[in-house]
């Protein structure tokens, strides 16, 4: 069944207080869809992953701002040569979190990442942890 809202849903669209219900709209507003709030079961997995997350983010604050740099420019040159035009544009923290959260092991400071991945982003490109894109910058820059 259709309906025609002549209010525009998005301004509901989140989650009511009453009834604990979530609300959505999709397809310019034309489609809304209602339902219970549901809670997400925690698993190990969750746990682990957010551990990585946490571990991540603290070695990034301790990251050398050469070194953020040359992966900002490195996530640029990505976005030019590599990245789908229909999807968001990478971030040199979104690069960063993938190669961290791609690792097997939970890392804990900047010397265990240097030891694992590598201590610049051109050994992070060599050792296959990033993709290579044409540039005729080195990025040699340390952690």
């Amino acid at each position: 069944m259709r309906i025609t809202f002549f209010k525009n849903i998005k301004t509901m669209s989140g989650k009511c207080s009453i009834g604990n219900m979530v609300f959505g709209a999709f397809k310019n507003a034309s489609i809304c869809i209602a339902r219970n709030y549901v809670y997400p079961t925690l698993t190990e997995q969750n746990e682990i992953q957010a551990e990585k997350m946490r571990a991540g983010v603290t070695v990034w604050k301790t990251l050398s701002t050469e070194f953020i740099k040359d992966l900002v420019e490195y996530a640029h040159l990505y976005n030019f040569q590599k990245h789908d035009p229909n999807k968001l544009n990478l971030t040199a923290y979104n690069l960063y979190m993938k190669v961290v959260l791609g690792l097997a092991a939970t890392i804990s400071d900047k010397e265990d990442l240097g030891s694992v991945v590598g201590n610049t982003v051109a050994m992070w490109i060599e050792n296959k942890f990033l993709p290579v894109v044409v540039s005729s910058k080195t990025f040699e820059n340390v952690i």
